[in-house]
């Protein structure tokens, strides 16, 4: 981590790189208007913007805004374009109150009057993962990062605490160049970088799930394609320009990048609909496209933050797999009647998705807690995927996530393990799923889980409600199905073939339960 050097005087400047008053346009709604780009959807994945001072390598985040700071401009002056950017009224981010006294006005989306070109651009980089749940903020100081960053104030009260909190400041976004990418990204033009939002990371962070992976690396494509068309044309000036050279410079690179929308990154640019085509059944996505169609400043900084806080903060632990419990006095919501459960879903078997180093990386990393697992997925999102992936995605491997409410809870798919191990054992495998398919369908509407950015004892609260439905469902709506699982114990107990679930069920330690684990995996994910 690069070591953090406060210039004197300081000028530290946020804000509308994230400005986010959308109207009326539909988050990443696909092909542009002349309107939509005239109005400027100045920065790629976000309004990007500089300032000459430094916290980061040498630069500074964006500019703040006249109200203080905080992520959104005034509504009539807002636009988004449809992969999901947006500007004011003049076409570009504001820079101190200079930036919105119309002093650019007419820069953006007028190709005549436009001082760099896009160029073209082809061959981009491979995608660059986010973090999750990178444990760099705690609540406490993402309540204070708000405060002194983004809401009313002096810029004095930032700089203060992002020196004080370097962790989860750099957490937030560094320059392109320090890996896992954040909320935000820094691309150096010329001799300044230009701050842009990371849309794609912020997918990502939010659904891991295969679908929400291929929409994220199509936003930060369109990104990296503005970033190089007008990269090389659109040079900033350094530390010695006047504020006046400076927003002369910035004011051309925004109505770059807006062209490159319509020109050399048209066909980046269509690819962003994507988002709004998945949101509707990613639940995971909801700040993302909250974010995206906030009325106010204060909507646009709590979608952020909730974000923010899934990149950075800490874990609720719901990829766990664990066992449903729950003290069935202590219920909040009531088991609702299940007519029916969906059909089986098959596990996968041998599929090759893993090969063996993969797994004992896997295991190294993401079970002994020896390295970064979000990395570790990031780069080897297959393997990943065959361990647990959301129910829409099929076939169901060891754990499977159900959306309950706004967050994933993920379950051991124990019927999938059996089937897997022994497919003669297929009734027994259908029976111990139908338990499963028919807790979700009991509880996962009437006890909704909150989103990851909920505080951890309102989440505590909602899965332990969850849990104790789910237990109350095994005793009344599912005890059919309950009673009739009860078949997997006695077939590990007797079945050669499924001997890895029975050391599962009866390890005494974590590492042979770990073992057992990742032999049912093999048969799932390995090798043919």
């Amino acid at each position: 981590m690069p070591v953090l050097s406060l210039p004197t005087p300081f000028r530290f400047l946020r804000g509308t790189m994230i400005s986010a008053l959308i109207l009326g346009v539909s988050a990443c709604g696909g092909q542009s208007t002349e309107e939509e780009d005239s109005a400027g959807d100045a920065a790629a994945d976000g309004n990007g913007s500089d300032s000459q001072g430094s916290v980061l390598d040498g630069s500074s985040r964006a500019d703040v805004t006249t109200d203080g700071g905080s992520p959104a401009s005034d509504a009539s002056d807002a636009s988004l374009g449809p992969d999901g950017t947006t500007s004011t009224d003049s076409g570009t981010d504001a820079r101190a109150d200079a930036a919105r006294d119309g002093s650019r006005e007419g820069a953006a989306g007028d190709s005549g009057s436009l001082m760099c070109q896009p160029q073209p651009a082809s061959n981009f980089p491979a995608y660059v993962g986010s973090p999750r749940f990178a444990q760099k903020c705690t609540d406490q100081q993402l309540a204070d990062f708000r405060t002194q960053c983004y809401g009313p104030g002096t810029n004095s009260g930032c700089n203060a605490w992002a020196a004080a909190n370097l962790d989860c400041y750099n957490c937030e976004g560094q320059l392109a160049s320090v890996q896992p990418w954040g909320m935000v990204v820094g691309f150096v033009f010329g001799q300044a970088p230009s701050y842009q939002l990371n849309i794609g990371g912020w997918i990502q962070a939010l659904d891991p799930s295969l679908t929400a992976r291929a929409c994220a690396e199509k936003m930060q494509t369109h990104l990296q394609c503005r970033v190089q068309a007008c990269s090389s044309v659109c040079p900033l000036p350094g530390d010695s320009a006047t504020e006046a050279e400076f927003d002369a410079a910035n004011a051309d690179l925004q109505a770059c990048l807006t062209e490159a929308n319509r020109t050399t990154c048209q066909a980046s640019f269509n690819d962003t609909s994507c988002l709004s085509s998945i949101a509707p059944n990613h639940p995971a996505l909801e700040p993302v496209t909250r974010y995206l169609t906030a009325q106010d400043e204060t909507a646009a900084t709590d979608a952020y933050f909730d974000t923010l806080k899934v990149m950075c903060g800490f874990d609720h632990g719901t990829r766990d797999g664990g066992a449903d419990s729950g003290d069935a006095a202590s219920l909040s919501c009531t088991p609702q009647t299940v007519p029916s459960v969906p059909a089986f879903i098959p596990p996968p078997s041998h599929s090759g998705a893993c090969t063996a180093q993969q797994l004992s990386e896997y295991r190294t990393v993401c079970f002994d807690g020896n390295g970064d697992c979000n990395a570790w997925a990031t780069a080897n999102p297959a393997c990943y995927a065959c361990d647990g992936d959301v129910a829409s995605a099929q076939p169901w491997g060891m754990v499977v996530g159900f959306t309950t409410g706004q967050d994933v809870i993920y379950k051991t798919n124990v019927g999938g393990w059996i089937q897997a191990l022994d497919p003669a054992a297929a009734p027994c495998a259908q029976k111990v799923q139908a338990l499963l398919q028919c807790n979700i369908a009991a509880c996962g509407s009437v006890c909704p889980l909150p989103p990851p950015s909920a505080s951890q004892s309102e989440y505590d609260a909602a899965e332990a409600a969850q849990s104790a439905c789910i237990a109350a469902s095994n005793q009344s709506t599912c005890a059919t199905y309950f009673s009739a699982s009860s078949c997997a114990s006695t077939e590990a107990a007797t079945n050669p073939a499924l001997g890895a679930l029975d050391r599962y069920l009866n390890a005494t330690t974590d590492g042979a339960q770990i073992d057992a684990y990742f032999e049912v995996l093999t048969a799932m994910c390995g090798a043919p």
